[in-house]
């Protein structure tokens, strides 16, 4: 949970400073926001299936002024993959993008 709260901070952090026109690189980086949260499996737990995956990264394509890159173990939902903000970066040549830079 604390690698997801440091990248809301993040997020929240890049947008205030564009919205208050302060300085900032006008992008953030985050690394594996989702890899150590876990969705809740007891009856007592408000967040029970809430599906937090999923509305992260709807959040993040929500605006288009805003470049914010994960990188993450886990792919990310179909969808997200598809939408045309996202560039899927694998190591498989046959499965999105091979690398950050062209061979």
């Amino acid at each position: 949970m604390r690698a997801l709260l440091h990248s809301a901070f993040t997020i929240a952090l890049l947008e205030y400073t564009k919205r208050n026109e302060l300085r900032h690189p006008g992008f953030a980086i985050i690394d594996t926001p989702l890899l150590a949260y876990r969705e809740p499996e007891g009856e007592e737990d408000d967040l029970n299936g809430t599906d937090v995956h999923q509305r992260f990264y709807e959040y993040l394509t929500a605006e288009n002024d805003r470049q914010v890159i994960v990188l993450e173990n886990v792919d990310p939902p179909e969808e997200i993959r598809r939408g045309e903000q996202a560039t899927f970066f694998s190591a498989n040549p046959h499965s999105g993008r091979y690398g950050l830079f062209p061979l």
